[in-house]
């Protein structure tokens, strides 16, 4: 039988938490109904909008723009040695695709509070992972990413969980009670 916990990667420290916090500044300044940003999912009052990082860009300090490019090389090498060392991917068709895939940067903020539901993300790009970095952090209280397969993942700043793109490893993002909780998720 298969462990899915096996498909799934926590990497502490992916951004520092300077770079975390320009990233939510950025947002926080750019990204309201005032403000007509390309979003992927529409610019909602809520401030919930899926923004891609590419659409930020000429905000964002050089140093923020390489850690990311950083972060996604190292997210892929430590995926790929990860899934090697545990005899995943026999074949290697999961990291062929995810090797040849350009990456997606999303932004988003959920409201204190705000509800959600199990979901899953793939793109048309035929994207077959996803990262989920917490930008930020709120002390003594909730904010796990709870994935269908019962396993729960504390937001810490600068913090990727990594995992395949599919209905098998659908999550439900949860908000922090008593502030914004801001995320970064990397399609691949």
């Amino acid at each position: 039988m298969i462990d899915l916990n096996e498909f799934v990667l926590e990497l502490p420290d992916m951004l520092s938490s300077d770079v975390c916090s320009e990233l939510i500044d950025t947002y926080d300044a750019f990204v309201s109904p005032n403000i007509d940003l390309i979003s992927r999912k529409g610019l909602a009052q809520n401030r919930k909008a899926f923004v891609p990082v590419d659409n930020l860009a000429n905000y964002m300090s050089m140093n923020a723009k390489d850690s990311l490019t950083d972060a996604i090389t190292r997210i892929r090498c430590k995926y790929t040695d990860a899934t090697k060392e545990r005899g995943l991917d026999r074949d290697d068709t999961l990291l062929a695709a995810f090797h040849n895939a350009e990456p997606i940067v999303d932004l988003s903020c959920m409201n204190p509070g705000e509800k959600s539901s199990y979901q899953f993300y793939t793109d048309t790009n035929g994207s077959s992972m996803i990262g989920i970095t917490f930008l930020n952090e709120c002390q003594n209280e909730e904010g796990f990413v709870k994935l269908a397969h019962g396993l729960q993942i504390e937001a810490k700043i600068g913090k990727t969980v990594f995992f395949p793109s599919s209905w098998m490893f659908a999550f439900d993002n949860t908000a922090f009670k008593n502030d914004h909780k801001y995320i970064a998720y990397i399609l691949i």
